[in-house]
């Protein structure tokens, strides 16, 4: 199983973006997220978004969605149907640093 969790998280650090599906009313509909995994908690992945944007209001109505990971080369991907989306207690600022090193250009985008 360690082995497994591995491979995981290395195909998750190996990527740095993820299309990520909801559906409202049987509307599907999917974007593309910059992500940072969280080590210590396995299965959590962040994602950060505005406040106001319309894929929000979407997790408030339904918080069920499906992701994969978009690899930056070869074909190794992580993907799940069965998964949840909330709104995290960490802020930006909180995980910022973590953005910046995994995701190219994340410190102009802040």
């Amino acid at each position: 199983m360690e082995n497994v969790r591995q491979t995981l998280y290395e195909i998750l650090d190996g990527a740095s973006e993820l299309a990520l599906a909801t559906s409202l009313e049987n509307v599907p509909n999917v974007r593309i997220v910059s992500y940072i995994t969280d080590t210590g908690r396995n299965g959590v992945l962040y994602f950060a978004t505005e406040p106001l944007d319309r894929k929000v209001a979407e997790f408030l109505l339904n918080d069920k969605v499906a992701f994969t990971t978009i690899p930056k080369q070869g074909e190794a991907h992580v993907r799940s149907n069965k998964t949840t989306v909330k709104k995290s207690a960490y802020t930006i600022d909180d995980l910022k640093e973590a953005f910046i090193a995994k995701v190219e250009g994340y410190a102009e985008m802040i």
